[in-house]
């Protein structure tokens, strides 16, 4: 993969993170829906090989973190700038440099609502997001259950917000995506029968700025767009993360950092989230 992005010219040549033509930052990795930090290691192996350092971590209710319940972004837009704060706290911000997302599915929506709440990121893929929980549950319904209605729809939100402690109609990743100004590439199979294209192109519609991407992968599902993408989907991200942060401004908190770095990968283990109790919560720093 490093070999094929240095003959674009748009992957510079490593050199120490921060020098001119360096690693321009760190990507945050969102799993979907029962995934796990690991689902994104081969992934994040990919941006690593762009120049690019990789966290990936647990959501809530899901691998080794704690909670009970997946909220869809509601609270998980939390713990993403708790994830945030704590990389800088072990590895500094100068070392990790600017941090951009990779969403998928589930990790789609998250990091839509996050883009347009914390301020330290800059740019985003999304693979596979759905426009609005209520309208997803309304498709899937109907294509699944032959006797679903939407008056069902209502019933079953009340409950799943209640049990969780959050809003389902809020979960609405494309009227967030009408407020988001950094820019994004959102990256959609054709043949998805879980959440349909159009939920991709209606976010990506929504967006308002220039620097958007739309990028439909023919013969792609929602369990193989990656694969089917293959290294030339892989190599269009690393190109549009390395465009997006080429000229943009440092984002406000960048020189309040301090400049301790890690230079081999590291994996730690701290408490991220005490007041949920997510006392197992692990984040990997993938580097070179």
């Amino acid at each position: 993969m490093r070999e094929r992005l240095l003959k674009t010219g748009i992957v510079p040549l490593p050199t120490p993170t921060g020098a001119a033509g360096g690693a321009p930052g760190t990507v945050v990795m969102l799993h979907g829906k029962d995934g796990i930090k690991e689902h994104a290691l081969p992934i994040a192996e990919r941006f690593v090989a762009g120049g690019f350092y990789c966290i990936t971590y647990d959501a809530r209710a899901h691998g080794t973190s704690g909670g009970k319940f997946s909220t869809y972004g509601a609270k998980e837009t939390d713990d993403l700038t708790r994830i945030i704060d704590e990389a800088e706290r072990l590895f500094g911000r100068n070392e990790l440099g600017e941090f951009t997302l990779f969403g998928n599915s589930l990790g789609s929506a998250v990091a839509l609502q996050a883009l347009t709440k914390e301020t330290r990121l800059r740019a985003a893929v999304v693979t596979s997001p759905f426009a609005s929980l209520a309208g997803l549950i309304d498709e899937n319904g109907q294509n699944r259950l032959p006797a679903y209605t939407p008056l069902l729809r209502t019933p079953v939100l009340w409950y799943s917000g209640w049990r969780a402690g959050f809003d389902p109609w809020s979960i609405a990743p494309a009227q967030d995506a009408a407020n988001i100004h950094t820019p994004v590439m959102v990256v959609h199979g054709e043949d998805d029968t879980f959440i349909r294209p159009h939920h991709g192109r209606e976010i990506f519609d929504a967006l308002p700025g220039p620097e958007k991407v739309w990028r439909p992968v023919l013969g792609g599902t929602h369990f193989n767009v990656l694969a089917k993408g293959n290294d030339e989907l892989y190599q269009e991200m690393i190109e549009f993360y390395w465009k997006a942060l080429a000229n943009k401004q440092p984002s406000p908190n960048s020189a309040s950092a301090d400049s301790d770095s890690a230079e081999e990968p590291v994996l730690a283990s701290p408490a991220l989230f005490p007041d949920e109790k997510m006392e197992n919560e692990q984040a990997v720093l993938a580097a070179d």
